[in-house]
């Protein structure tokens, strides 16, 4: 198990985007048993305080040539062709994403469960531009893959869960 520990008591901490003044944040990776016939889903978790807050990881991954948007928002997941080809062996979540035209199945499942608004991403790889822009549904995903050729892209991302 990797475990990071961040600690800045009393002061201003910078993580990601989201400032959190005069608090004291950990963060771990907590591996989550699956229940019956549902895919591993890692989780980790923020504390802050006596707070914690469960994170979704989403990894998507894919061989691009051209550029696209991946719109997410609690409804559903939307893929927006730009240009060159269309993406190839595209993965979501570790299940093939064969149709584009519509949202993963795997989406509904943890969807309504999801501060999409706070999404980060985690760690990115592939020879251009991976980026997020949240959004006031949820969050925009862009690849843009300006070399010639394609080339494979994998893009981890950080969800907040929401705590009901």
């Amino acid at each position: 198990m990797r475990i990071m520990n961040v600690k800045m008591p009393r002061g201003i901490l910078v993580l990601s985007g989201m400032v959190l003044v005069g608090t004291t944040v950990s963060c771990k990776t907590v591996p989550v048993a699956p229940q019956q016939n549902e895919p591993i889903v890692s989780l980790t978790q923020m504390e802050s305080g006596t707070r914690t807050t469960s994170m979704k990881l989403l990894r998507i991954s894919a061989t691009i040539d051209g550029s696209c948007r991946i719109v997410f928002t609690r409804q559903s997941v939307r893929y927006e062709h730009k240009s060159w080809a269309k993406p190839k062996d595209v993965k979501f979540d570790g299940e093939p994403w064969e149709n584009l035209d519509q949202t993963p199945p795997v989406w509904e499942k943890y969807a309504n469960n999801l501060d999409l608004t706070h999404a980060y991403i985690a760690e990115r790889k592939g020879r251009d531009v991976i980026a997020l822009e949240t959004t006031p549904d949820g969050f925009d995903l862009y690849f843009d893959d300006a070399p010639n050729g394609s080339a494979p892209y994998s893009v981890s991302i950080m969800i907040p869960m929401v705590r009901r």
